[in-house]
């Protein structure tokens, strides 16, 4: 029974693998769509990104489950069940079967980690840049403020670059 169960957990393991993998290259791809500028393609992609959170969050769902099965017939505590104690207590193939999926979900872990932290950056770093340009066109003619003694400006016009070219 217990084998059983811990084989229907390397399956839903794998499967997570492989989602897990599509997410990371999700993440590739909108790496590629901010450097690009494709704000469209990019809002499509998050939206793929959302429905593939969903079906993982099934999946881990699935697996915990599994693990909290597999130490009720072992009577250990379910917080004790690691992957790593998994793999020290099954025999054979399916002891190295989990140890495999224990590392290339690690990997993977890591990776989409790495991945997201340079999306983060590209955000911020375009959002920067469009502040600037807001910054730039509302405040054009406010950049050499000359102030009296008496701290109101002198011989500005205090108007916004964009009110200046609409009117």
């Amino acid at each position: 029974m217990e084998q059983e169960l811990i084989t229907n957990l390397v399956s839903v393991i794998k499967r997570e693998e492989g989602l897990l993998r599509d997410f990371l290259d999700l993440l590739e791809s909108q790496k590629q769509l901010l450097v690009q500028n494709k704000v469209e393609e990019f809002d499509q992609s998050v939206l793929q990104q959302e429905e593939l959170i969903q079906e993982i969050k099934t999946l881990e769902g699935e697996r915990i489950k599994l693990v909290n099965q597999i130490a009720r017939g072992m009577q250990v505590e379910e917080n004790e069940l690691t992957l790593t104690r998994l793999v020290e207590m099954s025999l054979g193939q399916v002891s190295s079967e989990l140890q495999t999926a224990k590392r290339s979900m690690s990997q993977l872990v890591e990776r989409i980690k790495r991945a997201n932290q340079v999306n983060q950056y590209l955000i911020k770093r375009s959002l920067n840049v469009s502040q600037r340009s807001i910054d730039l066109l509302i405040d054009e003619n406010l950049r050499d403020v000359v102030y009296e003694q008496t701290g109101k400006l002198s011989g500005q016009d205090r108007r916004s670059m964009i009110v200046n070219k609409t009117l």
